[in-house]
């Protein structure tokens, strides 16, 4: 609440809706006397992404930012973040590069995105729909226009992934604007948080959100179509085989649970192609083991520098 409330930027209202939570969240927002704060409480347990819409539709300004609470903002996110998007006016949303820290707010890693100020949609798009990985967290800020005619915002179908939906349609009618520098502190979960150890689910439910929306960057099919079933193909083969040699390499079984979501997300020459990770000798993992592990320590170092 107080990296929201500390922007260089002061003209905004904070609308928090609990969603009937167990913690002291009442208490919390009570500590603080801003009159810029608006306290709601749901009448019953919405479910993530019922209690976004209804978040969004509590918001009256032009521009609506999706904050979740284990994120911090710097506090000229506002400011950089409006800038862009007044810059270019095509642009109907703006994300941000970000930090990831720990329960201690000690830096993690720092992750910043090649991409331009302002991004055709389509391309976007077609990012997004050839990749596993969307390039910018759920904290983004999106001009109220652009949300036109997307109802509902967050679809209950995808659930704690509906905001990957409504990147795809936003994409698919609007510009993209980035800024590339961390303004965001991304906050990993705690370990035993419900959502922790969830990387089959996720998958699986992108998966579904791909092939379900294919449709918004080839509508007919076609050539290209087929080419980029191929891209996407390529990126979910070397997302399983990160999943496999994380396993492998903190020796960790594979187990009959993890060939049975193989087989539902992966085509079969997919998996004949995954095989070959689990045929590493143990000598190369070993060695791809310290090599990850300096590679982080150095992440690690670099993100702290800044």
């Amino acid at each position: 609440m107080a990296s929201a409330l500390g922007q260089t930027i002061e003209d905004f209202e904070i609308v928090v809706v609990n969603d009937c939570s167990p913690d002291d969240t009442a208490g919390v927002v009570g500590g603080f006397t801003d009159p810029r704060i608006r306290y709601v409480l749901n009448e019953k347990n919405l479910g993530v992404p019922e209690n976004l819409n209804r978040a969004m539709s509590l918001a009256t300004g032009e521009f609506l930012v999706l904050l979740e609470d284990h994120d911090l903002l710097e506090p000229n996110y506002l400011e950089e973040t409006l800038g862009v998007l007044r810059r270019h006016p095509n642009a109907g949303f703006v994300a941000t590069g970000c930090l990831t820290i720990d329960e201690e707010d000690r830096p993690l890693e720092r992750y910043v995105e090649d991409l331009p100020e302002a991004m055709a949609g389509h391309a976007l798009l077609r990012r997004l729909l050839t990749r596993t990985d969307c390039p910018f967290s759920v904290t983004a800020v999106i001009r109220r226009t652009a949300m036109a005619g997307l109802e509902p915002l967050f679809d209950s179908r995808y659930w704690w992934y509906a905001d990957q939906y409504l990147w795809l349609r936003l994409a698919a009618k609007t510009d993209f604007g980035y800024v590339a520098r961390p303004l965001l502190k991304f906050r990993m979960r705690e370990s035993g948080h419900y959502l922790s150890d969830r990387h089959w689910e996720s998958a699986l439910m992108l998966d579904r959100i791909h092939k379900e929306n294919w449709h918004l960057l080839y509508p007919a099919g076609g050539l290209c179509s087929r080419w980029d079933r191929m891209r996407y193909e390529k990126a979910k083969i070397w997302t399983i085989a990160l999943i496999r040699g994380g396993k492998m390499l903190r020796n960790e079984p594979w187990m009959d649970e993890d060939e049975q979501f193989v087989r539902a997300y992966l085509s079969p020459v997919g998996r004949i192609i995954l095989d070959g990770v689990g045929r590493v000798p143990s000598w190369l993992a070993a060695f791809l083991r310290d090599t990850y592990a300096a590679r982080h320590r150095n992440k690690t170092r670099i993100a702290s520098e800044h």
